[in-house]
């Protein structure tokens, strides 16, 4: 069973929310490692208008 969503999300951008990661004591279960893509809306199919 997968960690909670939420917890996975903020803990991918603790960076950003928090002063200093190292704050994190626990880190959550995942089932396999997320890679961060970079998304190019003007390429993307599902933004065309």
């Amino acid at each position: 069973m997968c960690g909670n969503r939420f917890l996975v999300q903020c803990e991918d951008y603790a960076d950003r929310i928090l002063p200093d990661t190292s704050l994190i004591k626990t880190k959550v279960f995942r089932m396999k490692e997320v890679e961060k893509v970079a998304v190019s809306y003007l390429e993307d199919p599902f933004f065309k208008v």
